[in-house]
């Protein structure tokens, strides 16, 4: 493990003992899921790097997803307030997820545990809001997408 791994697998298995489940750090990733068996997050730290990311599969992309409906929800990463520092993006199986980074330099266990929690919360607010977008029809958006705060 490097530095970076050794830290942050400090911080995870704090946030373990707080939250009472056994968790650990294995090949840079640790994923968390919720008592729906729902991805909730996952930890990554990858090799040589001086960040941890959080990332959560939201959904997978309906297959007929319009380009104007994909435009549309990822406005969202403009919405500095709502989004908390966190942004969208589409991975290679076409599934949209939640992500954001957190330098570990400046990280404690507190920060660590409060801003894993607060992503886990955003996670859930998020996938239920595009949920909400995905099932409206398909129009052309005079104003931006606001999600609530």
């Amino acid at each position: 493990m490097t530095p970076t791994q050794l830290k942050a697998s400090q911080f995870i298995r704090h946030f373990g003992q707080v939250t009472q489940s056994d968790l650990s750090l294995k090949n840079g990733l640790c994923a968390l899921y919720g008592p729906d068996n729902q991805e909730a997050a996952v930890i990554e730290v990858p090799d040589f790097s001086d960040n941890i990311i959080f990332h959560c599969a939201l959904m997978t992309l309906p297959a007929n997803i319009s380009a104007r409906k994909l435009s549309h929800l990822l406005q969202l990463n403009f919405e500095i307030s709502a989004m908390q520092g966190c942004w969208l993006a589409l991975n290679e199986h076409e599934q949209l997820n939640l992500c954001s980074v957190l330098a570990i330099e400046t990280t404690s266990e507190n920060h660590f545990h409060d801003t894993l929690t607060g992503f886990i919360e955003l996670v859930k607010d998020v996938r239920a809001f595009v949920t909400g977008q995905l099932q409206q029809p398909d129009q052309i958006e005079k104003k931006p997408l606001r999600m609530p705060v």
